[in-house]
């Protein structure tokens, strides 16, 4: 129901120019992200505890991921758009959880009508996915966690969980989800 209200809403949809991109506010524009990836994890984690592929594919929305920044540099009614901070924010957490969930999908879950991952002719699927992994917790790392000052509880409690996701990310890479086709439904 969440995913269905989101694309009634159009939130699955980066505004990208035109009257409506216009019409929205940074605060607005950044709820909206903001709103769309927490019902990606929410389909995630629906689709984990029921066995069921997601609702939401990779290539089934173009909304992009939500500002590092704190809730504070948000302020409704503010034209003035909203610059990313290098540094850890009150959405970090939430920013390396929808990082991680985004390559979970890629792993696990192959869209109806595709017949797999696209890879290239010299690499098999499996470096291929070891790359994506690699890559996307050296992208976790040098965007978010290298600010991490592990003196302070709530940032070392960041990177706690972002290496537990670290590690699911690796397992998910050599053992992918897989459906029985031998047992009830």
């Amino acid at each position: 129901l969440a995913v269905r209200i989101g694309h009634a809403l159009r939130l699955h949809r980066e505004p990208g120019g035109g009257k409506y991109a216009s019409a929205l506010l940074p605060f607005d524009r950044e709820m909206r992200r903001r709103l769309w990836w927490q019902i990606c994890i929410l389909d995630r984690h629906a689709s984990a505890d029921l066995g069921t592929d997601p609702i939401i594919t990779t290539n089934s929305f173009s909304t992009q991921l939500p500002l590092n920044v704190n809730d504070e540099d948000l302020i409704p009614g503010d034209h003035n758009e909203v610059q990313p901070r290098e540094e850890l924010t009150d959405y970090t957490l939430s920013l390396v959880c929808h990082e991680v969930f985004d390559i979970e999908r890629r792993l696990n879950y192959i869209p109806a009508g595709e017949i797999g991952p696209s890879y290239t002719e010299d690499e098999d699927p499996w470096s291929q996915r070891r790359g994506w992994v690699i890559e996307r917790q050296q992208r976790i790392v040098e965007k978010y966690l290298r600010h991490c000052d592990m003196n302070i509880c709530l940032q070392r409690y960041t990177k706690q969980i972002a290496d537990i996701m670290f590690a699911s990310m690796w397992l998910w890479a050599y053992r992918p989800l897989q459906k029985r086709l031998d047992g009830p439904i």
